[in-house]
C-alpha cells in the first residue's frame, strides 16, 4: 500500500474525497487507500516552498478560519490588533486558544503576556501614535544587544514569518545574528538575514558564550543539553542509552523535515504524515514509502504494535524502542525523550479523538508534538492522562 507510479494520476479528482473521509474519520478510522498514501508522498517528496502543493499563505489563511470557527479565538485575534498592529497570525492564535480552553489561561492572562513580548515593546518604542490605552515603554529602558547563535542543524529553513514562506536555507555551523524570541510563537526567534527581519526553528540554533554571570551560564549550558536530541537515562538492562552520531542527525533531520513540511493541521492523516517524514528524511533505515510492506499501516498504534512485535522488526526499521527505561516513559511530556523521537500513545489519551486509532507524532520541542499539524495538543506533562504505546529513536 506505500507507493505506486500512477501516484498524479488521480490525485486532483479525488483530493475533495479525500477532504471528506479525513473530516469523518480523523487519525484514520479506516486503512487509507493507495490515493491517500500517494496524496501524502506527493506533499512529503517536496524539497522547497516553490514546490509545495498549497502554498504557504494558502495554508496560514486555513489553518486562521479553523481555529476562528472557535468564538473564543475573536477576542485573542482582536488583542494582536490592539496591541501589535496586525492580524494574528494561526501558529499564535493556536496557541493561545488551547491554553484558554484547557485553563490554563485567561484573557488578562493573554493580554499580560503580549504586552510583555518584545514585539510589544519594540512597537510602543517606535510607534508614539499608538492607543492611548497601551502604555508607552520607558526610553530609560536599555536595549538588549543582538545575540550570536550557531546553527546546529544540517540545514535551516530561513522563513518570512513563523510558518512562512521558506527564503532561504543555512548549513550547520552558520553564525547568526539573534534579534529576539516570538512571544506568540515561542518556538520561533528572529534573526538578522541579508539585512532584514527572518525566523527560524529556536531549537536548532544555539546560543554563543553567553557569560552574563555564572547562574546565566549554567541555565544557557542546562538549555543547549535540553535542546539536543540525545537521550540519557538507563535501560532496563542498565546500560548507558545514547543515539549514535549518525542517529543523532537523523533526530535533527527528521524535526527539520516535519516542521518545513507539515500540512498546517490535522486533516486525520497522522501515520501518513509521520511515515512520509521518517522515510523522506531517512529515519533509520527507512528510505522509501514502500519499506517494510508488511506493517499494517490502518492506525496510528499500528506503527508501535509492529515495532514492539519483535527486535526483528525494529532492526529492520533501523530503529530501537526506549520507553522500557527505568523507571518507564509512561508520559510524551517525559524530559528523557528526545526530538525526533517517534511518540505513539493509545486511543482515549489526552490529544486522541478517534476511537481505536490512537496517534503518532514527531517530538519537535518542550511539550511540541508534530504530525499533519505542527502543534498538537497533548496538554502538559501534568494534565496528560493516557497511555504510551511506544518511543523510538534511530540506532
Amino acid at each position: 500500500m506505500k507507493g505506486s507510479n500512477r501516484k498524479q494520476i488521480f490525485l486532483a479528482s479525488i483530493s475533495g474525497a479525500l477532504s471528506l473521509l479525513a473530516a469523518t474519520f480523523p487519525c484514520t478510522a479506516q486503512a487509507p487507500s493507495i490515493l491517500e498514501k500517494l496524496d501524502t508522498t506527493a506533499l512529503s517528496s517536496k524539497k522547497t516552498s516553490s514546490d509545495y502543493r498549497y502554498s504557504a499563505d494558502k495554508i496560514e489563511a486555513a489553518a486562521l478560519a479553523r481555529i476562528l470557527k472557535d468564538p473564543k479565538a475573536a477576542p485573542i485575534a482582536d488583542l494582536y490588533k490592539k496591541l501589535l498592529g496586525r492580524n494574528a497570525d494561526s501558529s499564535g492564535l493556536g496557541h493561545y486558544l488551547e491554553k484558554l480552553n484547557s485553563g490554563l489561561i485567561d484573557m488578562a492572562g493573554i493580554e499580560r503576556s503580549i504586552r510583555n513580548s518584545p514585539e510589544f515593546a519594540r512597537r510602543m518604542s517606535g510607534n508614539s501614535g499608538s492607543s492611548s490605552s497601551l502604555a508607552p515603554a520607558d526610553p530609560a529602558t536599555p536595549v538588549a544587544k543582538p545575540k550570536i547563535g550557531t546553527v546546529t542543524a544540517s540545514n535551516l529553513n530561513v522563513r518570512t514569518s513563523p510558518w512562512g514562506d521558506v527564503v532561504s536555507g543555512l548549513p550547520k555551523g552558520a553564525e547568526v545574528e539573534i534579534l529576539g524570541s516570538v512571544s506568540s510563537s515561542p518556538d520561533w526567534i528572529k534573526i538578522r538575514h541579508n539585512g532584514s527581519e527572518k525566523f527560524v526553528a529556536a531549537q536548532f540554533v544555539s546560543e554563543k558564550n553567553r557569560s552574563d554571570s555564572s547562574s546565566a551560564t549554567a541555565g544557557n549550558n542546562a538549555q543547549s543539553r535540553s535542546s539536543q536530541p540525545v537521550l540519557s537515562g538507563v535501560s532496563s538492562t542498565g546500560s548507558g542509552f545514547e543515539s549514535s552520531p549518525r542517529g543523532k542527525d537523523q533526530l535533527r533531520n527528521v524535526v527539520n523535515y516535519a516542521l518545513s513540511h507539515h500540512r498546517g493541521g490535522s486533516y486525520g492523516k497522522c501515520f501518513n504524515a509521520v511515515w512520509g517524514y521518517l522515510t523522506s528524511s531517512g529515519y533509520g533505515n527507512l528510505r522509501n514509502w514502500t519499506d517494510l510492506p508488511d506493517m499494517p499501516s490502518g492506525e496510528a498504534r499500528n506503527f508501535a504494535e509492529f515495532m514492539n512485535r519483535s527486535q526483528n522488526n525494529r532492526d529492520r526499521a533501523g530503529i530501537r524502542r526506549i520507553d522500557n527505561l527505568t523507571p518507564p516513559i509512561t508520559n510524551p511530556h517525559d524530559p528523557r525523550i528526545p526530538n525526533g523521537a517517534v511518540i505513539v500513545v493509545a486511543p482515549g489519551s489526552t490529544g486522541t479523538y478517534h476511537a481505536t486509532a490512537g496517534d503518532i507524532v514527531i517530538k519537535a520541542g518542550t511539550s511540541r508534538f508534530v504530525n499533519d499539524g505542527p502543534n498538537m495538543y497533548y496538554g502538559t506533562a501534568s494534565s496528560w492522562r493516557g497511555k504510551v504505546l511506544g518511543v523510538y529513536i534511530p540506532k
